[in-house]
């Protein structure tokens, strides 16, 4: 990422299309919590702009760098939690 000689953006990501759902169910299942317990959400807090799914392109990576994730989204919240726990 540091070698070219030109800057650019580079989007380094599983490219999967995940829901944030999963993602909060993941962390709290990492700490031994149902998230449906401890969370609430008010439809009416939404900003047009909030994304519920997410998936970032990580082609440019792949493409310019011959970068490939090794890890997905349970790998980094297990990865996240762990270092967030000390």
């Amino acid at each position: 990422m540091l070698q070219p000689e030109a800057a650019r953006d580079y989007v380094i990501a599983t490219g999967e299309t995940r829901r944030l759902e999963e993602f909060v169910e993941l962390a709290f299942r990492e700490v031994g919590l149902a998230w449906r317990e401890h969370v609430t959400s008010d439809p009416s807090l939404l900003r047009p702009t909030d994304i519920l799914v997410g998936r970032a392109d990580p082609s440019r990576a792949a493409r310019e760098l011959d970068w490939r994730a090794t890890k997905r989204l349970a790998d980094v919240v297990r990865e996240m939690v762990a270092a967030e726990r000390g």
